[in-house]
């Protein structure tokens, strides 16, 4: 009888499909357990908690699949009740979505805009996600004064609960970033999602028990989730259709 229930209750599967698309994972109305794909180990659903404040979504080369993948995050995040997602996109990595604010110029007028927005709306009943793409190349946008407006929103963040920051970028670009007073100071890089392989050898993200083992991986759609240091191997999820999908 506990194992039927266990089975009713819980998505398990016994192989994974070629392709992770949305249409195979579960509908979560949860920031703290959002599913991003399938977890190689137990076969089931992987979820990571979007409901700390900052999160690095970092690999050594992007593509068209990786960048599949976080669009694919920014949906499921917006359908979870009471979230806004806003993008700052200073590589023109993606279209703009539909009733979604994206900043592709005048990155200077975006900062200006989102340092009022998080202060005016801190600790309301929504959350907002801001998703900076390419951000390690913020300061060949950013003027003094739009770095200023920056540096002075992130020292003003320590107890605003319902404001989060998503850094997407590639290894080399994103090494830019960690030189920054602010990230230094607010940065954990005990969190954090790599897609892709070669883990083993970048300090983005810090995973002190990554095995032998898994640092030689290598499959498609393959990345690492990590919250305080512990971490996941899993196939990640993308946006393709349905028939797209076959079993391996």
């Amino acid at each position: 009888l506990l194992n039927s229930v266990y089975t009713c209750c819980a998505k398990n599967i016994h192989f994974l499909d070629k392709i992770v698309t949305i249409y195979l994972l579960s509908k979560e109305n949860n920031l703290e357990k959002i599913p991003i794909g399938y977890d190689i180990a137990t076969k089931k659903e992987t979820y990571y908690n979007f409901k700390i404040p900052y999160i690095p979504i970092v690999t050594r080369g992007m593509n068209a699949m990786r960048m599949d993948f976080i669009t694919s995050i920014m949906d499921l995040l917006s359908k979870v009740n009471h979230t806004e997602i806003r993008i700052v996109d200073f590589v023109n990595a993606i279209t703009k979505k539909e009733n979604v604010v994206c900043y592709k110029t005048d990155f200077d007028r975006a900062m200006m805009e989102i340092h009022n927005e998080v202060l005016q709306n801190k600790n309301t009943e929504k959350d907002y996600y801001y998703v900076f793409l390419g951000v390690g190349s913020l300061r060949k946008y950013l003027s003094s004064n739009g770095q200023q407006i920056l540096n002075h929103l992130f020292a003003n963040l320590s107890n605003v609960i319902n404001v989060h920051f998503i850094f997407v970028d590639t290894y080399d670009s994103y090494k830019n970033l960690q030189l920054e007073i602010w990230y230094q100071s607010n940065i954990n890089p005990l969190y954090g999602i790599w897609l892709g392989d070669d883990v083993g050898s970048q300090l983005a993200i810090s995973i002190p028990n990554l095995t032998m083992e898994d640092r030689k991986l290598s499959f498609p759609y393959m990345a690492f989730a990590v919250e305080n240091g512990n971490y996941k191997v899993f196939k990640h999820v993308v946006q393709k259709k349905e028939d797209d999908t076959r079993e391996e």
